[in-house]
């Protein structure tokens, strides 16, 4: 009698891990899927910031006028990079020609790595 309620309880044991692997399975891809979507959500929020701030601060560079509302969302959520960009040429005296397509060069190339890291970790992903 022992004997077969050992045999029992150790088939139910086998025959519960197939459903809980699966489950641990399932639970890891949609973990993933999702970590995708967010990063492709963050990369398309940020392409649409970076465009309208490189957008605004090209033509406001010659005027020397900086639009607040771009420069807010670059401060909140661009990288690093591209706040300290910002934030060193805006510290700066020196408003030179050279140095302000410099300044854009360098913003725009910030922007640029910051959504290239992105999608390699997109890539990394899938």
């Amino acid at each position: 009698m022992m004997d077969q309620t050992l045999s029992i309880l150790f088939g139910a044991l086998i025959a519960s891990i197939v459903p809980i692997a699966t489950l641990i399975i399932n639970r890891m891809q949609w973990r993933i899927e999702k970590k995708i979507e967010l990063l492709r959500l963050k990369h398309d929020r940020l392409l649409s910031i970076y465009t309208e701030a490189l957008d605004k601060i090209g033509s406001s560079l010659a005027d020397e006028t900086w639009p607040s509302d771009v420069t807010s969302k670059i401060l909140v959520y661009g990288s690093k990079e591209v706040q300290n960009t910002i934030e060193s040429y805006v510290t700066n005296d020196e408003r030179s020609d050279s140095l302000k397509s410099s300044f854009y060069y360098q913003l725009s190339e910030a922007c640029n790595k910051h959504l290239l890291e992105i999608q390699d970790n997109i890539e990394n992903l899938l």
